[in-house]
């Protein structure tokens, strides 16, 4: 999507969630690998908090 004007509080929540779901995506791989490393499945949702933010992932 293309603007005709600047909008930087816009354009800084966007980088902001974007670098927050990078961090969740990386998190849920590394828990991944290791319950496969320790020859377990993950079979249910997992419930995160993010520390800094508080926001929470079910």
């Amino acid at each position: 999507m293309t603007r005709a004007y600047n909008d930087p509080t816009g354009d800084e929540a966007v980088k902001r969630i974007c670098n927050e779901e990078n961090r969740l995506e990386i998190v849920i791989k590394i828990i991944k690998l290791v319950c496969r490393l320790g020859g377990f499945k993950l079979v249910q949702r997992i419930s995160l908090e993010d520390k800094k933010s508080g926001r929470r992932y079910d």
